[in-house]
């Protein structure tokens, strides 16, 4: 029965995962990011970390659903870095580019997170009943959820993670109920957040899509302000009240994550810099060097 190789499966994942948390660096339980999805259709975790890990950009298979309990992290989606707060919510599809980015742990509250990760044909058996495309799943967002819903996403994975326990056939039925509730929760936060959008949001997503297709070109201010028909004041507002940092830093981290991908499939750090958009080498290396705390070549050979 294929109840009995799940409890294989679930005794071997939990085996693993203490003998993960014995070995792992000493105050950190962030284990869950290279153990791949072992449940039958959707598994639940639990996970908190102490310290600043570093967590190598990555993707899955699979869906996820990220829910910050505590702590302060960023997290990066494909190109866009995105800073969390408690209650946030993240939902990340397959193939997905994504990593958090751990800030201000030491001494501070830890990083706690309640996820959720569903495999795609659980996601199809539920566009399949709501006889819709659903595409917004399709999307990787970040939902700042009102208090309610903070509570009823926090419950449901503790839910879902406390049934993994149960050895019983009806196991695997109860953990799909409890999946279908949070992505039915999660749909309607994005439909109201869709409704609820703002102009200002839509001329920063025209400004940021010109960004990532020009990346290597001329992105001053006169030309992205010639592009959102707005001042250079207004302009510089508009990205500060939504990415936190003005607009010459964003357009710096973007060119810079742009570098990594290059710098990942193999291209010397030396070759890329004028594609990354920088008018020298020793200004790229500068600006690498500060935000990542590592040179180029340093952090090419570590892996990153």
């Amino acid at each position: 029965m294929w109840y009995l190789d799940y409890k294989k499966k679930r005794q071997d994942f939990y085996r693993k995962l203490a003998e993960r948390k014995r070995t792992s660096c000493p105050g950190s339980l962030n284990v869950y990011q290279d153990i791949e999805m072992v449940m039958k259709s959707v598994q639940f975790n639990i996970d908190i970390s102490y310290r600043e890990d570093r967590v190598g950009l990555h993707s899955h298979a699979f869906y996820e659903l990220v829910h910050v309990v505590s702590g302060q992290v960023e997290y990066i989606l494909n190109e866009k870095r995105i800073g969390l707060h408690p209650g946030d919510t993240v939902w990340i599809p397959p193939a997905i580019a994504h990593c958090p980015v751990l800030t201000g742990l030491e001494g501070g509250q830890p990083y706690e997170r309640k996820v959720m990760w569903a495999d795609r044909q659980l996601i199809q058996s539920v566009r399949i009943s709501a006889e819709s495309e659903l595409a917004m799943l399709d999307e990787a967002c970040v939902i700042s959820l009102p208090p309610q819903a903070e509570k009823m996403v926090s419950d449901l994975v503790e839910e879902g993670y406390e049934s993994q326990k149960d050895e019983g056939e009806l196991s695997l039925l109860g953990r799909k109920i409890t999946a279908c509730r949070l992505i039915h929760l999660i749909v309607s936060q994005q439909l109201g957040m869709a409704q609820k959008r703002r102009p200002k949001e839509d001329v920063f997503d025209r400004v940021n899509e010109y960004i990532s297709a020009n990346l290597s070109g001329d992105l001053s201010m006169d030309v992205l302000c010639a592009q959102a028909c707005l001042s250079r004041q207004a302009l510089g507002d508009l990205f500060r009240s939504i990415t936190g940092m003005g607009v010459h830093q964003w357009v710096t981290r973007r060119r810079l994550m742009h570098a990594r991908v290059l710098m990942a499939s193999g291209s010397a750090p030396t070759k890329i810099w004028e594609e990354c958009g920088f008018q020298d080498y020793s200004g790229f290396y500068r600006a690498f060097t500060r935000l990542y705390g590592f040179s180029p070549r340093e952090y090419q050979k570590l892996g990153f």
